[in-house]
């Protein structure tokens, strides 16, 4: 008897375990209203950097995660190799992150100059 009470519990165990994830009803979902004017800053300043690449960068950024194509498609679109795809792919995520730092950099520089473009002084300078 002692047994079957150890089987039954693990198998209860193992039921819950391996329960199936269920897809959240999106009908109970409380979406926060968004900052519009920071979307659309922030969309303003990623098609800037996107006009900032080559044009086949541009071109598999685009068809990749704009159209969301597979890099199958993309290459079939563009005449390419998949591999080629996968490197223009690369390097244009990484001058986008270039990009995005030296526009992050030149923000925070820029929120220290004084109005006639001198540096001011910290808080907790003495002069």
């Amino acid at each position: 008897m002692r047994q079957m009470l150890v089987n039954a519990a693990a198998d209860r165990w193992r039921r819950l375990r391996y329960r199936r994830e269920e897809p959240l009803a999106l009908d109970s979902v409380v979406v926060p209203a968004g900052d519009e004017a920071g979307e659309a800053a922030d969309r303003d300043v990623l098609l800037r950097a996107l006009a900032m690449l080559p044009p086949r960068q541009r071109a598999v950024l685009v068809l990749r995660y704009f159209q969301d194509l597979s890099e199958a498609q993309t290459a079939a679109i563009m005449g390419c190799s998949i591999g080629t795809v996968k490197s223009q792919s690369s390097r244009a995520l990484a001058k986008l992150r270039e990009i995005s730092a030296a526009s992050n950099a030149g923000k925070r520089a820029g929120c220290e100059a004084a109005p006639d473009g001198r540096r001011q002084k910290g808080l907790g300078s003495h002069g």
